[in-house]
C-alpha cells in the first residue's frame, strides 16, 4: 500500500544515510508527497474525526 514511501534498510547503522539520500533527492520526495496524497487523501481528516467523536460524547 505505502509503494514507493517505502524504503527497506537492512542495517540499522545506514538508516541516516537513507534518510539523508532521500532529503536530497528532489524526485523521490515528490514521489513519496503524491503517493501519500493518493493513499491517504488531503490532511485533516484526523482532526475531523476527532471532532466529530468529540461532538457525540458531549
Amino acid at each position: 500500500m505505502l509503494g514507493p514511501s517505502v524504503q527497506i534498510v537492512r542495517e540499522p547503522q545506514k538508516v541516516g544515510t537513507a534518510i539523508a539520500q532521500i532529503i536530497r533527492d528532489p524526485d523521490r520526495l515528490q514521489l513519496i508527497y503524491q503517493n501519500g496524497k493518493h493513499r491517504m487523501g488531503e490532511p485533516g481528516a484526523g482532526a475531523r474525526i476527532a471532532q466529530k467523536l468529540w461532538e457525540q460524547i458531549n
